[in-house]
C-alpha cells in the first residue's frame, strides 16, 4: 500500500448543482442572483452550467475551464437580454440612443475571470435606437443587427472591432482605447446612414490630446450644421481640444438647393473655437467657389471668391 500518490494518479470527478445561487459583483458592479447552476469537475477541467439574472439581465450561460495543457483557459458562452442600463455600467452611453431590450449572444475567452477575446452579436431588434446625429433613427420591431469584438494589442491597450448593420445604416470600424485616456484611434471603414453620410476614414488622437480626424467619401449632408460653418470662427463652445480635421466628399450638400462635388472642409480648432477654416468645391461644370477663414484676434478674415454669385446667395441666406 502506497503511503504517499502522485498527484496525476489520483482521479475524480463531482457532479452536483445550487438553486437560487449568488454569485456578486462579477463585473461592472454587478453579479448573478436568482440562478440555477449545474457543476461538473474532473481533473481535467470545470463546467458551469446555469441560467439566472445578471444585474437587471436574463442570462443563460456555460462556463468551461481547461486546468492544463495547449487548451487550457476559460470559455464562456451566454445569451441574454441587454438593456440600456446594463450597457451604461459597462461604459457604453446607450441610454442617449437606445430604448427597449436588444439580444446578445457573447463569447469570451481567457483565463480565469480575465477574458482576453470577447465576441458579442446584437440583436437590436426589439429596441428603438436614436442616431439623428447622422440622420437615421429606427422604430421598435424593425430589425437591425451588430457584432463587437474585443481583444488587445501587445501594450495592453483595449481592441474593439465591429459593425451594426440595418436598412439605411451601416457602422464598421476599430477603435482602440488606452485606459483613462479613452479612444485613441479609431479607423472607420464605413459610417452611412441613407441620404445623410457615406465617409470612411481616421481619427487619431495625440499623446498631447490633440485630435485629427481625416475622412473621406462619396457624401456628406452638412446642411443640418451649415449655419456654423457660415459662422465659424464666431462666439460658441470650442470642442476642448486642438483638432484638426479634413473632409473630402464626391458631394457635400449645403442646403436643399445648393451643393458641392469634388468637395473639401478643412478647420483647424482650438479647445476654444475655429481658428482656420476652408470649404472649397464645383459648382458646376467651369464654376467653383473658395471660402477662408482665419482669427486673428479678436477679428475675423474672410476670404470668399465665387463664379456664382447666386449660388453663394442662396448658400449663405436661411
Amino acid at each position: 500500500m502506497l503511503s504517499e500518490v502522485p498527484s496525476e494518479d489520483i482521479l475524480f470527478n463531482f457532479k452536483g448543482g445550487f438553486v437560487d445561487a449568488i454569485a456578486p459583483d462579477l463585473a461592472a458592479g454587478f453579479g448573478l442572483r436568482r440562478t440555477d447552476l449545474d457543476v461538473e469537475v474532473d481533473n481535467e477541467g470545470l463546467l458551469l452550467r446555469g441560467a439566472g439574472r445578471f444585474g437587471p439581465a436574463p442570462v443563460e450561460f456555460a462556463w468551461k475551464e481547461v486546468f492544463e495543457g495547449q487548451d487550457k483557459g476559460s470559455t464562456l458562452n451566454a445569451t441574454a437580454v441587454v438593456t440600456p442600463d446594463l450597457m451604461n455600467a459597462f461604459g457604453f452611453a446607450a441610454r442617449t440612443f437606445m430604448q427597449g431590450e436588444a439580444e446578445v449572444e457573447l463569447s469570451a475567452f481567457g483565463r480565469g475571470r480575465d477574458f482576453e477575446e470577447i465576441d458579442a452579436e446584437f440583436d437590436f431588434t426589439d429596441a428603438a435606437l436614436d442616431l439623428s446625429d447622422i440622420g437615421w433613427i429606427k422604430p421598435y420591431n424593425v430589425p437591425a443587427k451588430g457584432v463587437v469584438r474585443y481583444g488587445s494589442d501587445e501594450n495592453g491597450n483595449a481592441i474593439a472591432t465591429g459593425d451594426i448593420v440595418a436598412e439605411g445604416l451601416e457602422l464598421a470600424g476599430e477603435v482602440l482605447f488606452s485606459g483613462a485616456a479613452g479612444i485613441q484611434r479609431a479607423a472607420i471603414e464605413r459610417i452611412y446612414a441613407k441620404d445623410q453620410i457615406d465617409l470612411r476614414g481616421d481619427f487619431v488622437r495625440s499623446p498631447d490630446g490633440a485630435i485629427k480626424i481625416d475622412v473621406s467619401g462619396p457624401f456628406l449632408d452638412a446642411s443640418p450644421w451649415i449655419d456654423e460653418l457660415i459662422n465659424m470662427g464666431g462666439a460658441g463652445e470650442g470642442p476642448g481640444a486642438n483638432v484638426s480635421a479634413k473632409v473630402a466628399v464626391n458631394k457635400l450638400k449645403l442646403r436643399e438647393e445648393t451643393s458641392l462635388t469634388n468637395a473639401k472642409l478643412v478647420l483647424e480648432m482650438s479647445p476654444e473655437a475655429v481658428e482656420r477654416g476652408l470649404i472649397s468645391g464645383t459648382i458646376a461644370p467651369g464654376k467653383g467657389v473658395e471660402a477662408t477663414m482665419e482669427t486673428d484676434g479678436e477679428d475675423r478674415i474672410v476670404s470668399l471668391r465665387s463664379d456664382d454669385a447666386g449660388f453663394v446667395f442662396q448658400t449663405i441666406a436661411k
